[in-house]
C-alpha cells in the first residue's frame, strides 16, 4: 500500500515538474511569441491532465464511479475557468498583451481534454487487464 501511495504522489509531482519545465522552456526560447496558440493549448492540455491527477489522488479513496468522474472533471473545469479569469484580469490591467476573450473556449476545451485523457488512461487498466501488473 505504501508503494502505491508513493508512486501516486511521485507521478503527480513528476507531471507538475514537466508542466513547469515546458512553461519555462516556452519563455526561454521565446516560442510563445512565434506560435502562441499552439503552446497555449499545450499548456492548458497538460494543466488539465495535472489537475485531474491531483483531484484523483485526493478523491480516489472517498468517491467511486460516476461521482469520481464528475468531481475530477468539475475540478478541471473550475480551475480552467479560474485561470481564464486570471488571464482576463491580466489583460484588463495591462500585463498581458493577448486578448483572452479570443481563446476562452479553446483553452477550456484543452483543459477538459487533458482531464478526459487522464481518466481514459486510468480506466485503461480496467479495460485492458494486461496493462496492470499483478
Amino acid at each position: 500500500m505504501g508503494k502505491k501511495i508513493a508512486l501516486k504522489y511521485f507521478s503527480v509531482i513528476f507531471l507538475f515538474v514537466i508542466v513547469i519545465l515546458f512553461y519555462i522552456g516556452i519563455f526561454y526560447f521565446d516560442a510563445y511569441n512565434r506560435s502562441p496558440w499552439f503552446y497555449d493549448l499545450m499548456l492548458h492540455f497538460l494543466g488539465g491532465v495535472w489537475v485531474a491527477g491531483m483531484a484523483f489522488s485526493y478523491l480516489e479513496n472517498g468517491q467511486k464511479g460516476i461521482e469520481l468522474i464528475f468531481l475530477i472533471m468539475g475540478s478541471v473545469a473550475l480551475l480552467g475557468v479560474a485561470w481564464e479569469l486570471y488571464e482576463y484580469v491580466n489583460f484588463w490591467i495591462g500585463i498581458a498583451t493577448l486578448d483572452p476573450l479570443e481563446d476562452i473556449l479553446s483553452d477550456l476545451f484543452a483543459d477538459l481534454s487533458g482531464g478526459t485523457i487522464f481518466l481514459l488512461a486510468y480506466k485503461a487498466k480496467e479495460w485492458m487487464p494486461f496493462l496492470s501488473k499483478k
